[in-house]
């Protein structure tokens, strides 16, 4: 697998596929944070430092949008590796 990892302050967007993994891993206390294309995390909702709400998220159609209102979130998107198309 591959992983890239960045950081969001205000709005983000990852572009990958149904069924990646992504993390967010907050950087202090982010507010208000709303996710859209992600199997978990429906609504509004704050992530404390050292929480472990939002890890191991699944991205639904391939592309997933992050609003913070306050705060930095480290994103960890991991990504399966493509298949060798010398591999039989």
């Amino acid at each position: 697998a591959q992983a890239e990892i960045f950081i969001v302050k205000e709005e983000g967007e990852i572009e990958g596929r149904a069924g990646d993994l992504v993390s967010l891993i907050p950087i202090g206390r982010c507010e208000s944070v709303s996710l859209t294309g992600f199997e978990y995390g429906a609504g509004e909702f704050d992530l404390p430092a050292g929480t472990t709400r939002g890890l191991s998220n699944l991205l639904l159609k391939g592309r997933g949008k992050i609003k913070i209102a306050s705060g930095e979130l480290f994103v960890i998107h991991n990504r399966p590796r493509e298949p060798d198309a010398q591999e039989h």
